[in-house]
C-alpha cells in the first residue's frame, strides 16, 4: 500500500497521477473521506479550528489490518467557551472573527 502525504490537496491534482493508494492531506480545516480516480483521499480536519460546520476537534485514524486500511475520522468536544474567554481576556487579534470561527466552525 502506497500513501502520499500532502500539506493540502488544492493545486496538487498531479498527485492523482501518482501510483499511490491513499492521499493524506490537510490545510482546508474540513474533514473529508472520499475517493477520486480510484485513490482514497483523507483530510483529518482540524484540532480546534474546524471550518466544516462542526466545531468539535477532528482527528483521523488509519487502521491497518489484514493488508487493508480503514480511514476513520473522530470528533471530540473541547471547552470552546473557555478558549473564547481566554482569547478575549488577552486581546486576541481579530477577536470577533476568531470567536465566530471557533463557535460556528465557519468563516461566514
Amino acid at each position: 500500500m502506497k500513501i502520499a502525504v500532502l500539506s493540502d490537496i488544492h493545486g496538487n491534482g498531479i498527485a492523482l497521477n501518482w501510483v499511490i493508494d491513499i492521499i493524506l492531506c490537510g490545510h482546508s480545516h474540513c474533514s473529508f473521506i472520499g475517493e477520486v480516480q480510484g485513490k482514497k483521499i483523507f483530510n483529518t480536519g482540524s484540532i480546534g479550528n474546524s471550518l466544516d460546520g462542526d466545531n468539535r476537534a477532528s482527528y483521523g485514524i488509519l487502521d491497518f489490518a489484514n493488508g487493508n486500511v480503514q480511514l476513520i475520522n473522530r470528533r471530540i468536544s473541547y471547552p470552546t467557551a473557555e478558549l473564547i474567554e481566554i482569547a478575549e481576556k488577552n486581546n486576541f487579534p481579530n477577536f470577533s472573527e476568531y470567536k465566530n470561527i471557533i463557535m460556528n466552525a465557519s468563516m461566514n
